[in-house]
């Protein structure tokens, strides 16, 4: 290139992780042609998308900035992007991936779910014996 040699990597001992955001996913959404009414909602229904090829949260918020920036015609604002990134929009858990049940995710929840219902549990028995000592 321009004139000098240049060595080529043919094999490496360490390779970098792929982006997640470069994964090919399956999908009807043509983000290039997205009109400024349409923005919102389809970024918001591909997080959905994002969560059943097993993105984290954080995956999927870069990729969903990644695409605003980069490949929407007109990006939107900070904020409403911020709207569109908030908590709420990854509490649906999602235990698929491409049409695949996945046992473990499945079982990490309802293990968490578990540990929180236990929880529940001695808080509400330990409050009815303080709430009898009381009345005592």
């Amino acid at each position: 290139m321009d004139g000098k040699f240049r060595n080529i990597l043919k094999a490496s001992e360490e390779l970098d992780m792929l982006p997640k955001w470069l994964f090919p996913i399956n999908h009807k959404i043509n983000f290039f042609d997205l009109e400024v009414g349409d923005r919102n909602q389809s970024l918001f229904n591909y997080i959905l998308t994002l969560q059943s090829e097993a993105f984290t949260v954080e995956e999927a918020r870069e990729t969903i900035r990644l695409i605003n920036r980069y490949i929407l015609k007109e990006p939107l604002e900070e904020r409403e992007l911020e709207i569109i990134l908030r908590d709420e929009a990854f509490l649906k858990p999602v235990f698929y991936q491409k049409n695949k049940f996945i046992a473990q995710c499945f079982g990490d929840y309802l293990s968490v779910k578990n540990i929180l219902f236990q929880s529940m549990i001695i808080f509400t028995y330990i409050l009815m014996v303080f709430m009898l000592i009381k009345q005592s």
